[in-house]
């Protein structure tokens, strides 16, 4: 029996000065929720069930919370640069203004008091 492999997608191989990010717009057959960071195509890992309810649970708890006029997202692209887009599982957004900001990492507590009070508790 031969065996026989397919070739490696074209894009696979980056460009010497590495990817940018309206390449994730053009490029054909990418893997779903591809990212782009440093000009580096990133792949998600397969979710697990805890992953899933707990960016489940947290967008419930988040939109519990966001004033009126701002949106929770959830897995959407965000172009920060043009070689940086990545796709964080949750985002808040003021749609009038598509503004997006980094807030930190929290382990057993989302509280901030900007741009909006939150408080969730992660345990």
């Amino acid at each position: 029996m031969e065996d026989t492999l397919e070739p490696y997608p074209d894009w696979l191989r980056p460009p010497v000065e590495g990817r940018i990010a309206d390449d994730l717009d053009r490029l054909c057959d990418l893997p779903p929720h591809t990212e782009l960071l440093f000009g580096s195509l990133i792949f998600s890992a397969r979710q697990t069930c805890f992953h899933a309810r707990t960016v489940s649970d947290l967008d419930r708890r988040l939109d519990e919370q966001v004033p009126a006029g701002w949106e929770v997202w959830c897995r959407m692209g965000v172009k920060l640069d043009g070689r940086n887009r990545p796709e964080p599982d949750l985002m808040v957004v003021d749609p009038a203004t598509r503004l997006y900001g980094l807030t930190g990492i929290h382990h057993k507590q989302l509280k901030l008091d900007r741009p909006f009070p939150v408080d969730i508790d992660l345990t």
